[in-house]
């Protein structure tokens, strides 16, 4: 194999190293509470997959790599793994994640399974990449120039992905694009039809389906820090109408109607209740204290 194949090559394994690592590192720390906060154990699983490539002599496919995106994607997007701060409970006395406050040691147990299988998921994602770009090493003479093609990549790489976060770019796309990378990196006209089958359903499981929301969903914004999610609150007759704002799935602020007409319901409302005497409508609104104190 010439120098310019090996160099091609190097240069798209690595920038899908780099690209696919600050993805997952911000797509499963948004979507599973807990990482947000372990966001460094994802980190080491990747790290410690791309090394443990680069160092088997089993070969295993990039088609592994392709399909266990699919699954981290299914598990995303169901959000079959969004409790796991919740089974961890137990072991954290304090209320740092917005967990339920219920919860058992067996429960715990279970979280930490969950954890550990999410870890290792990972880690067996970065296996085939790393021998991919560990074969490629072993075959060159000329280390130092495929060294440098590797940096020069996974700079680019990190470059495409602070562009994406830029530009609002949905996670779940970064990783139907990783997919189509694995087809140009496939080796064999069969090997190409399979990651490109993979891309289909890569598709169909990050957009076939909405997201579960406890109002009706207006929008998604892919911040380049935040996860933003708006939300029309149905009408219950016990609040004002109006919009909800997630920020990474969690509960932000309430956009709520306090017109003066609302204001006018709600004190017609009021007039049919017995009330203390000292209770005072103008102040009950904190909002509104402000303009009545101009």
């Amino acid at each position: 194999m010439n120098i310019e194949n090996k160099l091609a090559r190097v240069l798209l394994v690595s920038f899908v190293i780099l690209f696919l690592e600050l993805l997952l590192i911000r797509l499963i720390g948004t979507e599973i509470r807990i990482f947000a906060y372990l966001g460094n154990l994802v980190l080491l699983a990747i790290f410690i997959g791309s090394g443990v490539g680069m160092l088997l002599k089993q070969r295993f496919p990039l088609l592994v790599t392709g399909i266990l995106l699919l699954a981290i994607t299914v598990i995303l997007k169901t959000g079959v793994f969004n409790n796991i701060t919740d089974l961890l409970s137990p072991i954290n006395e304090n209320l740092l994640w917005f967990q339920s406050t219920g919860g058992s040691m067996a429960q715990a147990a279970k979280g930490l399974f969950y954890t550990i299988f999410l870890f290792f998921l990972l880690l067996f994602t970065f296996i085939p990449l790393g021998q991919y770009l560990g074969e490629i090493f072993e075959e060159s003479e000329q280390t130092i120039l495929v060294y440098s093609a590797n940096v020069a990549a996974s700079l680019a790489g990190m470059w495409a992905f602070s562009g994406a976060s830029f530009l609002n770019f949905p996670p779940l796309w970064g990783i139907v694009g990783v997919q189509a990378l694995l087809v140009l990196m496939a080796r064999g006209k069969k090997m190409r039809i399979r990651h490109g089958l993979l891309i289909v359903l890569t598709i169909a499981a990050a957009f076939g389906g909405g997201e579960k929301a406890a109002g009706k969903l207006l929008q998604t914004v892919w911040s380049p820090y935040q996860k933003l999610t708006l939300l029309d609150l149905p009408d219950t007759g016990s609040r004002p109408l109006g919009h909800f704002l997630l920020v990474n799935n969690a509960s932000y602020m309430g956009l709520y109607d306090l017109s003066d007409q609302y204001r006018q319901d709600v004190q017609n409302k009021l007039s049919t209740v017995t009330m203390p005497e000292s209770y005072d409508v103008n102040f009950a609104d904190q909002y509104r204290l402000p303009y009545q104190l101009k």
